[in-house]
């Protein structure tokens, strides 16, 4: 999730032992020597854990534990959560149209003293003033527990229980029937309620998509308007994690292209299939059905802790 790249900024190995505090060992891979197969592992987890309410911050925890393999390093994961970045802009592209061409119609009337609807009074300002005001929980949640935060990426029981946590919240949304409440009648208790969830996601086994699509549902929100929040959400979320995540390094060391194209472009095929198919499930009010896969996901992390 956009989160994760909150806490490898530092350029330092979050895991803080040769473990990771695991138990398993790892098998360091050096930026120059990511291979393709796992360029394209690394990208089908990324682009199918990332929408689908699975927590993909929770799924790289137990690849590493399980296969051994450390984090992937900074510019190779800034490449795997662009490609589901751009799944995100393909799939909403009308949306973001709609919302830029209020905003420029807003600032152009403005600029001309032209009389004209407010800016609450255009559906995309208004969605847009929701879109920051649950943007800014996460972000506040990021940057002032990052750090504590950041050792909670090398424990497998913490996953486990989070992953435990996600599917009783998934299985909430069973109780939700029928249409809810659209945009004009959103207001900004609703964003502020999915921007904290979202926060909580920042959470390894916490699922992002999984928290916020659950809150708007909860809230009263229709199926399909707390899927739209929800993932037009992520795009300033993915933004301001990867400026975060970039600007330190510089871009350098970077894989050879061949594999940044591979799992870059990975990511975005399997990003925008996972991302279909979730949309597909929310809208026939299937959502809740992915709480059984997170139960079985978290007790097998709980399992792996403790062979471990």
């Amino acid at each position: 999730m956009p989160g994760e790249l909150l806490f490898t900024g530092s350029g330092q190995n979050r895991k803080g032992r040769q473990d990771g505090g695991t138990g398993f060992p790892i098998r360091k891979v050096q930026e120059d020597a990511i291979s393709s197969l796992e360029s394209i592992v690394l990208g089908i987890i990324q682009g199918v854990t990332e929408f689908l309410p699975v927590s993909s911050s929770g799924h790289l925890v137990l690849f590493q534990s399980l296969f051994g393999l450390e984090e992937p390093q900074l510019f190779f994961d800034i490449v795997l959560h662009g490609g589901t970045l751009l799944a995100v802009i393909l799939v909403y592209w009308d949306d973001i149209r709609s919302i830029a061409e209020d905003l420029f119609c807003y600032l152009a009337d403005r600029a001309r003293r032209k009389a004209g609807p407010g800016f609450l009074g255009r559906p995309g300002c208004r969605f847009a003033l929701w879109i920051v005001v649950g943007t800014v929980p996460a972000g506040l949640v990021g940057l002032t527990f990052g750090k504590r935060i950041e050792p909670l990426f090398a424990s497998p029981l913490l996953v486990g229980v989070a992953l435990l946590v996600t599917g009783s919240v998934l299985w909430l949304t069973a109780c939700f029937r029928g249409r809810g409440r659209e945009v004009p009648e959103m207001g900004f208790w609703d964003a502020v309620w999915i921007g904290v969830s979202q926060g909580l996601a920042l959470l390894p086994g916490i699922s992002r998509s999984g928290m916020t699509v659950s809150a708007g549902l909860l809230r009263g929100l229709d199926r399909e308007l707390s899927a739209r929040f929800s993932f037009l959400l992520v795009i300033p979320a993915t933004l301001g994690a990867l400026l975060l995540a970039f600007v330190p390094h510089g871009g350098s060391g970077a894989p050879a292209p061949v594999h940044l194209f591979l799992g870059g472009g990975v990511a975005f095929v399997t990003g925008y299939g996972s991302l279909r198919l979730l949309l597909g499930m929310i809208r026939g009010g299937r959502f809740y059905r992915f709480a059984y896969y997170c139960w079985a996901a978290g007790v097998a992390a709980l399992i792996l802790s403790l062979v471990g």
